[in-house]
């Protein structure tokens, strides 16, 4: 009995060292969560065109290119973005008046090249990438009342479910953020603008070129990494 458990006390020991060496090398491979909100907007800025508010939730893989934390690494992360907005356009009981209501949903994957700034406790990097739009769909929902002079007054009201948008398949992206390490795992916070590089297009409306803002989103998520 005294030999078993002494043996049992060295492979407790020789299971702890194992386990505190692993837990101290350097990991090359990151796999994580993240969670937060984000803001779209039109840019130029429409007046009627309010920034739209939304949620983030997504998967982060990535891998570094050296054994410390400062350096380089590049980093895989999808995520599902959605989004709810109203609006109306005109005022109510007058001639001129639309209700509208969206809801948008797409899934994206960024891939980004991080570089962290240092080795410590708390570490400052800066990432920039390109982001794939992999689906995109969106429902509204217009109703109201248009009264023309001259024209009887005609109900408006049209309705669309699940349909895919016109986003712009591929976007920039520039991040900065922070990572924290809480004991066995990581909590990254990160500030990300998401760009469309297309140019503005134009359309010829009744004789008139309209120039059709770009769609600018600003994002801010946290997350947790192993």
């Amino acid at each position: 009995m005294k030999h078993f458990f002494t043996l049992m006390m060295i492979i407790t020991m020789a299971e702890t060292v194992a386990f505190a060496q692993s837990s101290m090398e350097p990991r090359r491979w990151e796999f994580g969560a993240i969670l937060g909100t984000q803001l779209s907007f039109s840019v130029p800025r429409e007046g009627w065109a309010k920034p739209v508010k939304g949620i983030v939730t997504g998967l982060d893989v990535g891998y570094r290119f050296q054994d410390a934390a400062k350096g380089w690494s590049v980093h895989l992360q999808p995520y599902f973005a959605g989004s709810r907005s109203k609006g109306t356009s005109g005022a109510e009981n007058t001639n001129f008046y639309l209700k509208l209501t969206s809801k948008l949903r797409s899934v994206n994957a960024p891939l980004l090249a991080r570089y962290t700034f240092s080795d410590g406790k708390i570490r400052p990097f800066a990432e920039l990438g390109a982001q794939f739009m992999v689906s995109s769909r969106g429902s509204y929902k217009i109703s109201g009342l248009m009264c023309p002079e001259g024209v009887p007054c005609d109900p408006v009201s049209d309705e669309q479910s699940n349909q895919k948008t016109g986003a712009p398949r591929v976007t920039a992206l520039a991040s900065a953020g922070v990572v924290i390490d809480a004991g066995k795992v990581t909590i990254p916070i990160t500030v990300r603008l998401i760009e469309n590089v297309k140019k503005l297009e134009t359309y010829n409306i009744a004789g008139v070129d309209y120039k059709f803002p770009k769609a600018r989103v600003l994002q801010l998520t946290a997350g947790v990494t192993f």
